[in-house]
């Protein structure tokens, strides 16, 4: 019975842990804060990992939500659980896409300042004509 409540106890941590994470994605960081955004997202990711293990080492097969080791509350918070994982996971990629797209305007930039800088630093010798007339 100690089993069951403990897992239980876990299901709903999990639940919360998701749901939290879920709304802390809906916030869109500012970009001199997205390092710190992205930490916590890593916290988030690490505390679902380490209760997601758990929960596959008290089932051998993995976090099935027919199993029968489940009561159907954990079986509900279990499918409300991939629902918003299926949420989470877009949201991150849209986050993921932002950030490539940041990092392609700072290249960019970073490639203007230094032609401003140094304009004829890749000038191509090919380029040359030579007037064969007398």
């Amino acid at each position: 019975m100690d089993n069951s409540i403990n897992k239980n106890s876990i299901v709903k941590a999990l639940y919360q842990i998701t749901l939290d994470f879920l709304q802390y994605l809906q916030t869109e960081p500012e970009k001199e804060e997205r390092e710190v955004y992205i930490e916590q997202v890593m916290r988030y990711l690490d505390q679902r990992d380490v209760l997601i293990s758990y929960l596959q080492g008290q089932d051998s097969s993995s976090f099935n939500i027919d199993s029968k080791r489940y009561t159907d509350e954990e079986k509900q918070l279990g499918a409300k659980i991939v629902q918003y994982n299926q949420m989470i996971e877009e949201r991150l990629k849209t986050q993921l896409g932002n950030i490539e797209i940041d990092l392609v305007q700072i290249r960019n930039k970073k490639n203007n300042q230094k032609k401003y800088a140094n304009p004829y630093e890749n000038v191509a010798a090919d380029g040359m004509f030579f007037d064969k007339r007398k």
